[in-house]
């Protein structure tokens, strides 16, 4: 996983769209706009600040987003957490242990 920094996240979007060395998973960093966020077709931020980016919704499965893997959203997670950037909820969900019923 490669981290991308671009100056807008409306940048970010678009890179996303026809840069072909970004690829589906890379790790999106807007600084200026206090997001981090995943590459693909749909670019989303794991930041609860998404700006251009879209936002998972509260019913999101990793499923959904294959062939993304926790490992993608834990790589973004971890450079939004020590910037001190608040989470999105349902990427906190996604992280969350699931529990063994």
């Amino acid at each position: 996983m490669t981290i991308h920094a671009f100056l807008t996240t409306g940048a970010a979007y678009d890179a996303c769209q026809c840069v072909t060395d970004l690829h589906k998973g890379d790790t999106l960093l807007i600084a200026s706009e206090g997001v981090v966020g995943i590459a693909d077709t749909w670019p989303f931020a794991v930041t609860k600040t998404h700006g251009s980016l879209h936002r998972l919704n509260t019913f999101a499965t990793l499923k959904d987003l294959a062939p993304l893997t926790l490992e993608h959203i834990n790589a973004a997670c971890a450079i939004a957490l020590a910037n001190g950037w608040a989470l999105c909820p349902a990427v906190e969900a996604l992280r969350a242990p699931s529990v063994a019923a």
